[in-house]
């Protein structure tokens, strides 16, 4: 959500909907995707849409009724979560791990760490300077990764509660 708007990805695209009055919702535009489009992450003009399969679109949002593409980053595979934290998106990817994405230039955003070791990731938070990564490493079986973040190369160290250092 971004003042009045809330920005919804369905599996078409992005939705933005005028909340100003929560009785009475009402569509003001989309931005439509050939891709499935799940994940979205907000951050004041700047909507990040995973493609499933394909990566991610950032959108401008500044004109709900319109939005637009500004560029697109393309190989990331399975992306199944996505946060904003300080000009970086990060990304729970089914294939990938954690994925962090340098999005201070909107126009060319670009892969700045990665983390497979985490298995099968299905959801990522950031709170300060923490990731929090869920993920299944085997059938059934769940990890909790915690993920300092750091200027640093990136490091595995621990068991269930693991920690490592990524770029930022």
């Amino acid at each position: 959500m971004s003042g009045d708007y809330a920005f919804v990805a369905n599996e078409n695209g992005l939705v933005s909907i005028d909340i100003s009055d929560p009785s009475a919702p009402v569509i003001m535009g989309e931005y439509e995707t050939e891709e499935v489009s799940y994940y979205i992450a907000v951050d004041g003009y700047y909507a990040y849409l995973t493609r499933l399969g394909y990566g991610m679109d950032i959108i401008n949002v500044s004109d709900p009724t319109s939005p637009s593409l500004v560029s697109s980053l393309d190989g990331i595979n399975s992306p199944r979560d996505i946060r904003f934290s300080n000009e970086y998106i990060y990304m729970a990817d089914a294939a990938d791990g954690l994925v962090i994405v340098d999005v201070s230039d909107r126009s060319t955003s670009v892969v700045t760490g990665s983390f497979d070791e985490v298995g099968s990731a299905t959801a990522v938070d950031v709170r300060g300077a923490t990731a929090y990564v869920i993920s299944y490493l085997e059938l059934l079986y769940r990890q909790t990764f915690l993920c300092q973040i750091r200027q640093s190369t990136l490091r595995h160290t621990g068991d269930l509660l693991q920690q490592f250092l990524i770029p930022t």
